[in-house]
């Protein structure tokens, strides 16, 4: 069958067929997959197939069941603090790049646009600041902060529907705990997509440095964006991010050198929408910290919510209080991702010097991490590999992600 992908379970699972004849759902095709055998697949605590990670139909279900509906964090309320501050960002899947733009209106509330104008699809703003309105430097086209046009060079030639018909396409747009979240075609409130995330974060101890009463009125929070990019399927990236099985042998004189990784003190548990990781400093690095009291919290915290963002909290010497990041997809055998940081008010480094050793860690670390996932990708596509197994402890947070994953795709299936 054209367009069909197969592949056979192992024989202790029972000899089947699986056939990934991807035919509908407005992708031209109409899905026959057995959701009972994926549903086995899974249950058995193996991997995803590899044909999620190379084909093309999958990507573009993905962008409809997962990341146009998804609620994405995109900024912090403090950034856009007086009436016409804004940033401007983008929301990518496999198939689509939609730009931004976020702002505080005159009523102070916040909006989010697209950020293409009417007229001919030029940005109407770029980068981030203090605008009165937005004016598109194509043409010149004017825009309210309430998105409406208000203006437009030559319009007295006529030829134009009402301005009314032409303001910026708004898009959902809320705030949790000082963080903004934009979805293009929500399907949820952002509230349902937290889920038991604000419920974990606050068992661990985070700080929320964004939200309102921790925020300091007269300190300027600026965002520093840091890109990022490899050659592995967004979901390799993200499942090397969200286990720490490798950090041994991946990142022996890396993240291993700064945190403890053994199953004694590394935690890494799930909740409904995600996975958070907690650890403590090595016995050397707390001490040239300065670190005494070390049973409050831990001193390392990492969160990922689904379907692919990350806040990390903890004691930082890095000289950022707070900070995000998120990965889509670049095509389906590699991945994009930004990580917006903001300095906080007093996250000056206590010890500059180990600040420094500790940035060089994690910039190795991050590198490992991109070379790693591009080989599983390599493997991946290889042709040789069906799937694997994984360990039920160890790898647990990996079963609830392809969990995860299945339950977003599988209605496409269940048609």
């Amino acid at each position: 069958m054209a367009g069909a992908v197969f592949f056979v379970l192992p024989m202790q699972m029972g000899v089947a067929v699986i056939n990934y004849a991807l035919r509908g759902l407005g992708l031209g095709s109409q899905a026959t997959v057995d959701p009972d055998e994926m549903d086995q697949i899974l249950s058995e605590g193996a991997t995803l197939p590899a044909v999620f990670y190379t084909d093309p139909n999958i990507a573009e279900l993905e962008d409809e069941l997962i990341f146009r509906p998804a609620w994405q964090i995109v900024g912090v309320e403090p950034e856009l603090r007086n009436v016409g501050d804004y940033f401007t960002t983008t929301i990518e899947g496999f198939g689509f790049a939609v730009p931004i733009v976020v702002l505080r209106d005159e009523e102070r509330q916040l909006r989010a646009f697209i950020n293409v104008c009417r007229h001919r699809a030029h940005f109407v703003c770029v980068g981030n600041g203090n605008r009165k309105s937005l004016q598109c430097t194509y043409h010149g086209w004017v825009y309210g902060l309430n998105g409406c046009l208000r203006a437009v060079p030559r319009s007295g030639e006529g030829g134009l529907p009402p301005f009314e018909q032409l303001g910026l396409h708004p898009l959902a747009v809320e705030s949790w705990k000082g963080y903004i979240f934009v979805s293009l075609k929500p399907v949820e409130t952002l509230t349902e997509a937290l889920g038991e995330f604000p419920t974990v974060l606050e068992a661990q101890g985070f700080e929320f440095p964004f939200a309102a009463e921790n925020v300091d009125p007269d300190f300027e929070y600026t965002r520093q964006v840091q890109t990022m990019g490899g050659p592995a399927n967004w979901k390799a990236m993200n499942e090397n991010n969200i286990e720490c099985y490798h950090c041994p042998t991946t990142h022996t004189h890396s993240f291993s050198a700064m945190y403890k990784v053994d199953p004694a003190h590394y935690a890494h548990r799930e909740f409904d929408r995600g996975i958070y990781h907690t650890t403590w400093y090595q016995d050397s690095v707390a001490e040239s910290l300065g670190l005494t009291d070390r049973s409050e919290r831990p001193e390392y915290q990492f969160y990922y919510l689904w379907p692919h963002m990350y806040l990390s909290g903890g004691i930082s010497e890095r000289g950022y209080g707070g900070s995000f990041s998120r990965l889509w997809p670049d095509g389906v055998h590699a991945w994009q991702g930004e990580s917006v940081r903001y300095h906080t008010p007093g996250d000056e480094p206590v010890n500059p010097e180990v600040a420094a050793q500790i940035d060089k860690w994690w910039q190795m670390t991050l590198e490992e991490d991109r070379v790693a996932a591009g080989r599983v990708q390599t493997g991946l596509k290889s042709g040789m590999y069906t799937w694997g197994y994984t360990l039920p402890e160890s790898e647990r947070n990996m079963r609830h992600f392809y969990a995860l994953v299945w339950k977003a795709l599988a209605p496409a299936f269940r048609a």
